[in-house]
């Protein structure tokens, strides 16, 4: 298979783990939101056998999060996809509550105090 060159510019940003990626020989990147996109490490055939075999980390920090506030946010964010989406007030994971200093269970959190999270309904 053959990849066309992809040229780094001023235009495009690499992410925080960009220099990883690189170590870990990363063979050809997409851009998407104007970041670098690893998509090929040994081949694309290759590639997908290790992940039907092992375990594997992406850096995809060229997805972006947003936040929508207000009486309407759902409703909006609703408008903005044709699919179903399941919007309610998000709880932080164990990882993130650790991360951020968070020991409680979760019973402090209140649609009043907590980002809502949206998803891919049924």
């Amino acid at each position: 298979m053959s990849l066309p060159l992809l040229t780094p510019s001023r235009r495009l940003r690499r992410t925080p783990f960009s220099e990883g990626v690189e170590a870990a020989g990363v063979k050809a990147c997409t851009v998407y939101s104007h970041m670098l996109l690893p998509i090929v490490f040994r081949s694309v055939e290759e590639d997908y056998h290790h992940l039907k075999a092992a375990v594997q980390i992406w850096d995809v920090a060229c997805e972006r999060q947003v936040e929508i506030r207000g009486p309407d946010a759902g409703r909006l964010v609703q408008m903005l996809t044709p699919r179903d989406l399941d919007v309610h007030a998000g709880c932080p994971n164990l990882i993130e509550r650790i991360e951020s200093g968070l020991l409680s269970y979760g019973n402090d959190m209140t649609d009043d105090n907590t980002p809502h999270e949206c998803w891919l309904g049924r």
